[in-house]
Protein backbone atom coordinates (compact mmCIF):
# COMPACT_ATOMS: atom_id res chain seq x y z
CA UNK A 1 0.00 0.00 0.00
CA UNK A 2 1.32 3.42 -0.95
CA UNK A 3 1.80 5.98 1.78
CA UNK A 4 0.52 9.51 1.44
CA UNK A 5 2.95 12.15 0.36
CA UNK A 6 2.59 15.78 1.41
CA UNK A 7 1.69 18.85 -0.62
CA UNK A 8 2.20 22.24 0.98
CA UNK A 9 0.25 25.11 -0.56
CA UNK A 10 2.16 28.32 0.09
CA UNK A 11 -0.08 31.38 -0.23
CA UNK A 12 -1.34 34.37 1.74
CA UNK A 13 -4.52 35.23 -0.17
CA UNK A 14 -7.58 33.55 1.40
CA UNK A 15 -9.74 33.50 -1.74
CA UNK A 16 -6.93 32.08 -3.85
CA UNK A 17 -6.17 29.45 -1.20
CA UNK A 18 -9.78 28.26 -1.22
CA UNK A 19 -9.89 28.03 -5.02
CA UNK A 20 -6.49 26.33 -5.30
CA UNK A 21 -7.34 23.87 -2.51
CA UNK A 22 -10.65 22.93 -4.16
CA UNK A 23 -8.85 22.34 -7.44
CA UNK A 24 -6.14 20.30 -5.71
CA UNK A 25 -8.71 18.03 -4.05
CA UNK A 26 -10.61 17.55 -7.34
CA UNK A 27 -7.38 16.80 -9.23
CA UNK A 28 -6.28 14.31 -6.57
CA UNK A 29 -9.63 12.55 -6.86
CA UNK A 30 -9.34 12.30 -10.63
CA UNK A 31 -5.76 10.99 -10.60
CA UNK A 32 -6.05 8.74 -7.52
CA UNK A 33 -2.74 10.20 -6.31
CA UNK A 34 -2.22 9.87 -2.56
CA UNK A 35 -1.26 13.20 -1.06
CA UNK A 36 -2.18 15.07 2.08
CA UNK A 37 -2.53 18.83 1.83
CA UNK A 38 -1.27 21.41 4.29
CA UNK A 39 -1.36 25.17 4.08
CA UNK A 40 1.44 27.59 4.83
CA UNK A 41 0.08 31.12 5.07
CA UNK A 42 2.40 32.91 7.47
CA UNK A 43 4.02 35.90 5.78
CA UNK A 44 7.35 35.62 7.69
CA UNK A 45 7.74 31.95 6.67
CA UNK A 46 6.82 32.77 3.07
CA UNK A 47 9.55 35.42 3.09
CA UNK A 48 12.14 33.10 4.62
CA UNK A 49 11.34 30.48 1.99
CA UNK A 50 12.01 33.12 -0.71
CA UNK A 51 8.48 32.99 -2.10
CA UNK A 52 7.45 36.64 -1.93
CA UNK A 53 6.23 37.57 -5.38
CA UNK A 54 5.99 33.86 -6.33
CA UNK A 55 2.62 32.96 -4.82
CA UNK A 56 0.83 30.68 -4.96
CA UNK A 57 3.39 27.87 -4.88
CA UNK A 58 3.19 24.17 -4.19
CA UNK A 59 5.90 22.29 -2.36
CA UNK A 60 5.89 18.58 -3.15
CA UNK A 61 8.82 16.61 -1.81
CA UNK A 62 11.83 18.86 -2.15
CA UNK A 63 10.52 20.67 -5.23
CA UNK A 64 8.58 23.89 -5.66
CA UNK A 65 5.93 24.30 -8.33
CA UNK A 66 4.29 27.54 -9.45
CA UNK A 67 1.62 28.37 -11.95
CA UNK A 68 0.88 31.93 -12.97
CA UNK A 69 1.85 34.33 -10.22
CA UNK A 70 -1.24 35.69 -8.48
CA UNK A 71 -3.63 33.11 -9.98
CA UNK A 72 -5.00 29.98 -8.31
CA UNK A 73 -3.77 26.62 -9.57
CA UNK A 74 -6.26 25.34 -12.20
CA UNK A 75 -7.57 21.81 -11.93
CA UNK A 76 -6.35 20.79 -15.41
CA UNK A 77 -2.76 21.85 -14.68
CA UNK A 78 -2.84 20.05 -11.33
CA UNK A 79 -4.07 16.84 -12.96
CA UNK A 80 -1.15 17.01 -15.38
CA UNK A 81 1.28 17.71 -12.53
CA UNK A 82 0.03 14.82 -10.39
CA UNK A 83 0.08 12.43 -13.35
CA UNK A 84 3.64 13.51 -14.14
CA UNK A 85 4.75 13.07 -10.53
CA UNK A 86 3.10 9.66 -10.22
CA UNK A 87 4.64 8.44 -13.51
CA UNK A 88 8.06 9.84 -12.59
CA UNK A 89 7.96 8.30 -9.12
CA UNK A 90 6.94 4.91 -10.51
CA UNK A 91 9.71 5.00 -13.13
CA UNK A 92 7.37 5.10 -16.11
CA UNK A 93 8.31 6.88 -19.31
CA UNK A 94 6.61 10.15 -20.13
CA UNK A 95 4.31 10.16 -23.12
Amino acid sequence: MQSKKKITLWDSDPARIVESASNIYRALGKTNALYSLEFMTEIPLIGRKGLRGKLPSLEIGNRMWTWKIGEPFPEKALIQLFEYLEAHENGQDEK
